[in-house]
């Protein structure tokens, strides 16, 4: 199966990047669901990101008005949401909900490849889900507050079940293994109403706890078998092909 390539960086310090390798092939699932994305390349560890885009668009308002009440879509007479996807320099995600009317903004250590420095935080994301005061990188403050949405792509390097043999070898991966296990639970642990944490199957040996759905790449159109988990809080599990 082909693994997602996660860049070696400490977690301490790092958002981990948004653009690990791969396309989205075109299936069935994004003829349905993203007719107007058909012809982009999209970042590998983007796709889920944007499964959460496609929720808030696919359905038609009144589902996202439901899952959101108090958000209306931008653009239509409401107010959007202040979205945080963490761990994205690629701004796939960022970009898709900003085109929703969203306030939505990008963070890691890495500049942006998306080409809106405007809307990236450029630092640690444990601190940009605080919230309250950020600044992006045309040097720009804007007051956030809370945010309503928080979407997280922490690295999986020493955490995935797919390393488990490289753990075996060197034992000192133990150790960074742990941190990076800390790092994800700090995105589960946010203090924000909605809450998306993706990463591939983890090593049970780190202790983090069940993700909520498993969605395979053939679900989402693509040629193989590779698994995305998502752990949601106060989001419905996607509707994905079976």
């Amino acid at each position: 199966l082909r693994q997602a390539r996660c860049t070696e960086r400490p977690y301490a310090a790092r958002s981990a990047s948004g653009a690990a390798a791969g396309k989205m092939a075109g299936g069935h699932y994004r003829e349905r669901h993203l007719p107007g994305l058909r012809s982009a390349v999209l970042p590998d560890r983007a796709q889920t990101g944007l499964l959460l885009y496609d929720l808030l668009q696919s359905s038609g308002e009144r589902t996202v008005q439901r899952i959101f009440p108090e958000k209306v879509l931008g653009g239509k007479g409401g107010k959007g949401m202040k979205v945080l996807i963490a761990c994205e320099e690629s701004q796939t995600v960022c970009k898709a909900f900003r085109q929703l009317g969203h306030e939505a903004y990008s963070c890691d250590i890495q500049k942006p490849s998306g080409g809106h420095p405007e809307w990236h935080i450029l630092g640690d994301a444990i601190k940009a889900i605080e919230g309250g005061q950020i600044t992006t990188m045309d040097g720009k403050q804007h007051d956030v507050g809370k945010w309503d949405l928080l979407i997280a792509h922490p690295p999986c390097t020493y955490i995935t079940a797919a390393s488990a043999v490289e753990l075996s070898k060197h034992q000192e991966r133990l150790q960074k293994g742990l941190d990076g296990a800390a790092f994800l639970l700090s995105f589960l642990r946010a203090d924000c109403p909605r809450i998306c944490v993706e990463n591939p199957p983890p090593m049970k040996r780190f202790g983090l706890p069940k993700y909520t759905q498993l969605v395979r790449a053939y679900q989402i159109g693509e040629n193989h078998k590779k698994a995305y988990c998502l752990w949601l809080k106060g989001l419905p599990p996607l509707t994905v092909d079976t």
